[in-house]
């Protein structure tokens, strides 16, 4: 039985998956397996994904017989999974060496059933200009997340974080005894609804300082290409889990706050692809929602905060450069 099972579903991830496999398999002090679910991809990622199997016994390469997309694609793995703790893995991103044992050390310490680090994202065609994801906190110490937290920080527009972007590590058991599996249907954020399924299923989530998990910024993710429909059916499948007639009034706000900024979100989408698509009737009448402009100033200030921390990033490592440079 391993400590760590790392779940990858890959799909056209043939220049990256070696990367992503190789750190999993290098995690220092505990045991691991790895698990890729090739989901029909159009390169060779499956080819390259049992070539790197056919020496290596802790890999495990799974092939869809139909494209399916990253949630059916982790839980095909999570069923296979044997590990105490189950990890997220993207197949073009890479770890630390020691991310696992400090996350499983810290989440043995509290208590908890998901642990998480900040991440740091880098550019495909840049990796040494990195930045974090979350902002940095004085105090630099580990602290929990609850339900009312990772709402009010996932919301879709004007969140002040986005720590559904984050890849935590999950208790195996907790998992299995609670039935925890991604939901399919959802073509966006099913990492955030599957981290929202455990907590309502009464797990402490801690997060730490630390920045072990290195995230690839690809132009052109599926991430980035949003259409109202994909939100609507995440607010939806988001609403099923969390009751309001048993919420206590914190979480009712919380709730209401994520649900207005979805549909926010999704009323811009629906603008935007009427302007894309030369619709100027239908975006007439959506550009007249007063909440369409405010929405579009927080998007727009979100952009801008993302841009200052690339320079920032970039400045650091040309810095750096010179340092080493006339060192």
């Amino acid at each position: 039985m391993p400590d760590v099972s790392f779940l990858i579903a890959a799909f056209n991830a043939e220049h990256t998956l070696e990367a992503a496999v190789a750190s999993a398999l290098a995690q220092r002090d505990v045991t691991v397996e790895v698990i890729i679910v090739d989901d029909v991809s159009r390169d060779g990622t499956l080819s390259k994904a049992r070539e790197l199997a056919r020496n290596e016994p802790r890999l495990e390469v799974l092939a869809q017989q139909r494209n399916m997309g990253p949630a059916a694609a982790r839980n095909r793995a999570l069923a296979t999974a044997r590990g105490d703790w189950i990890a997220i893995l993207d197949a073009d991103d890479y770890l630390a060496p020691e991310r696992s044992r400090t996350l499983v050390a810290l989440a043995q310490e509290r208590g908890s059933q998901i642990v998480a680090d900040n991440l740091v994202r880098f550019r495909d065609d840049a990796p040494e200009i990195v930045w974090p994801l979350l902002p940095q906190r004085h105090d630099d110490v580990p602290y929990d997340v609850d339900l009312v937290d990772y709402l009010n920080c996932n919301r879709m527009t004007g969140g002040d974080s986005t720590l559904g972007y984050l890849k935590p590590m999950f208790s195996g058991e907790f998992l299995r005894e609670n039935g925890v599996i991604y939901e399919e249907g959802l073509h966006i954020g099913e990492d955030f609804n599957f981290v929202l399924k455990a907590l309502c299923a009464g797990a402490r989530f801690t997060i730490a300082p630390h920045t072990f998990y290195f995230y690839r910024a690809v132009t052109g993710s599926l991430s980035r290409r949003l259409s109202a429909a994909d939100i609507e059916r995440l607010a939806a499948a988001n609403d099923s889990l969390l009751d309001e007639r048993r919420m206590e009034p914190g979480l009712r706000r919380a709730a209401a706050a994520y649900r207005r900024a979805a549909w926010d979100l999704a009323a811009y989408c629906e603008f935007r692809a009427a302007v894309g698509q030369r619709q100027w009737r239908a975006a007439l009448e959506r550009a007249t929602a007063p909440r369409l402009w405010g929405t579009m100033a927080q998007m727009l200030a979100h952009a801008a905060r993302r841009k200052r921390a690339q320079r920032l990033a970039a400045g650091q490592a040309m810095g750096a450069q010179r340092r080493h440079q006339q060192g």
